[in-house]
């Protein structure tokens, strides 16, 4: 065997519920998805500085917008959409319905 992964021997791995491991993989990506929006917050806000400073620096282009709505003019209010697996496999089940339903796949797999 390969001897684990992230420290976990494989052992441990194999123990652990299929349902349970893949919770917990959907909860560490997510951690890593807030992890990368908080980076990207951050640096807008250092851009959003920089356009105040040059915007009254050089007198032109009206008052500046707040933070707020600097954010909401790069998209950062909404929410982002995530899917769900079972909305993809449901996508996939359709889309290979599809394929099969036309003949298609019969014709390909006679090539």
């Amino acid at each position: 065997m390969h001897g684990g992964y992230a420290g976990v021997p494989d052992d441990d791995l194999l123990r652990v519920p299929y349902a349970r491991l893949l919770q917990a993989v959907r909860l560490a990506s997510e951690d890593a998805a807030e992890a990368a929006r908080d980076r990207y917050r951050q640096s807008a806000f250092v851009g959003w500085q920089v356009r105040s400073a040059v915007v009254g620096a050089l007198g032109g282009g009206g008052n500046p917008p707040a933070f707020g709505e600097y954010l909401r003019q790069l998209g950062f209010d909404k929410e982002p959409v995530v899917t769900t697996s079972r909305e993809r496999v449901s996508e996939n089940v359709n889309r290979v319905r599809s394929a099969f339903a036309g003949g298609r796949m019969r014709k390909i797999a006679s090539r």
